[in-house]
């Protein structure tokens, strides 16, 4: 289903939403819903709304946030940020200070933003103490929960390393080191 397609049938299962909750949309309105939910599939949203449609308890209509709340649920989102954490940790390791990482999950380079940016966690992270380390990881996973129910969709930060920074400007630069869901050290993708 294409981009046109999947809007189409959002619009059409908000008017009927609208109905239910007799409520008069604007253009606007509707436009907002749309840029709320565009990224998930259209399985998704439909999951979503199918969640509204059977646990929504309020007489007002309900919001992008509600909506994403039932695609997403704070389960999935907990997961999400372990795994972020675990990337931060890979990226790390693989690119230091030095090294300008990206990651997969643009909310991970939001949280870190937040954090500080790339260089300042990176030289935090030098010589922590095992409790350190700890209320840091929860700290990321409670501002990554935070980032990734309401941060909104701005682009994520470019996290910049020692390198980069002090020698080019960020469009000029290479591309960085894409930090996922499978990380090798550079010495074992060779093997």
């Amino acid at each position: 289903m294409n981009a046109k397609e999947k809007r189409e049938r959002l619009l059409q299962m908000l008017a009927v939403l609208a109905e239910v909750y007799e409520k008069d949309f604007s253009p606007a309105a509707l436009n907002l819903f749309w840029l709320a939910l565009q990224e998930y599939e259209w399985e998704q949203i439909e999951s979503g709304l199918k969640g509204i449609i059977k646990t929504h308890m309020y007489p007002t209509f309900p919001t992008p946030a509600e909506i994403i709340r039932c695609i997403e649920p704070p389960e999935c989102v907990s997961l999400k940020a372990l795994e972020g954490w675990r990337s931060l940790n890979c990226a790390i390791e693989l690119c230091g200070t030095y090294g300008s990482p990206t990651f997969r999950d643009p909310v991970v380079a939001r949280t870190i933003a937040y954090l500080g940016g790339w260089i300042e966690l990176c030289y935090k992270s030098r010589g922590m103490s095992d409790t350190d380390w700890d209320w840091l990881r929860r700290e990321f996973v409670r501002i990554y929960q935070t980032v990734a129910t309401h941060g909104g969709d701005t682009p994520p930060p470019q996290l910049l390393g020692l390198h980069d920074r002090e020698n080019g400007t960020a469009p000029q630069l290479p591309q960085p080191k894409p930090i996922g869901e499978i990380m090798e050290k550079p010495d074992e993708a060779q093997s």
